[in-house]
This record gives structure tokens, C-alpha cells and sequence, in this order.
């Protein structure tokens, strides 16, 4: 995929993406938890797909419930 088709969005995007406060966003970026593009002193960006991948994996597989 070319730079130019992928979409750049803010915290407030990602927050909503990730389902989580912006405050949590913040506190991520703060802990490189999160893959962003750092564009000044205190502009941050998030490519849409690096955060859909970075949910991917941390998912938990449900567990197999066996049946008696």
C-alpha cells in the first residue's frame, strides 16, 4: 500500500478506534505502547491500519468450553 493511500488520523480517531479514553491514547503514546508518527514537539498521528493490526495483536482467543 503507498503512503499516499493510507489514511492518517488523530487521537481523537483513534481513541474512538481503540475504544478507549483519549487520555488513555496519550498515556500510550507517552509509553511507546502505540506505533505513531511523531510530526513536531506535540503533534502525534496514527496510520488507521498500524492501529487496526496493533488490536489484532492483543486479542485474546476465546477458550474452547468442553462438553461432557
Amino acid at each position: 500500500m503507498a503512503l499516499e493511500e493510507q489514511e492518517i488520523i488523530g487521537y481523537r480517531e483513534a481513541s474512538a478506534l481503540l475504544g478507549v479514553p483519549k487520555g488513555t491514547v496519550h498515556c500510550w503514546v507517552s509509553r511507546r505502547l502505540l506505533s505513531h508518527l511523531r510530526l513536531g514537539k506535540r503533534l502525534v498521528r496514527f496510520r488507521r491500519s498500524e492501529l487496526v493490526a496493533w488490536l489484532a495483536c492483543h486479542q485474546v482467543p476465546a477458550k474452547e468450553v468442553a462438553t461432557s
